[in-house]
């Protein structure tokens, strides 16, 4: 039944991306409850979400296989951002270090003043 005054509202399917990531221009979701995406360049099906997507199309070695079909721009674009994103990643945990370092310090003295 359509809600009065529009169309009736659309479920989200499996297919639709959650978010407005860049990354889901280059996928095809296979099955968002498994986190399970396919590389639209070369086909192949990844396991671990868009996480894993980008590492196949920024060309990280190690947890992934290397997509051997993207453009240098897309490979170039997808290793600027896994770049920025470990430099923001740091940053946070130094900070965050620094806050523990600084709850776990002493108290200071107080001083009272006339």
């Amino acid at each position: 039944m359509a809600a009065e005054g529009g169309a009736a509202p659309t479920p989200q399917s499996s297919s639709n991306p959650p978010s407005a990531d860049l990354a889901w221009a280059h996928d095809i979701v296979v099955d968002m409850a498994r986190r399970k995406v396919q590389c639209k360049y070369c086909n192949r099906v990844l396991s671990g979400g868009v996480w894993r997507l980008k590492q196949h199309l920024a060309g990280i070695k190690g947890e992934v296989a290397l997509c051997s079909r993207v453009s240098a721009e897309v490979r170039i674009q997808f290793c600027q951002y896994m770049k920025e994103k470990e430099t923001s990643k740091a940053n946070i945990s130094r900070r965050r270090q620094e806050i523990r370092e600084e709850l776990s310090a002493p108290p200071r003295k107080s001083v009272d003043l006339p």
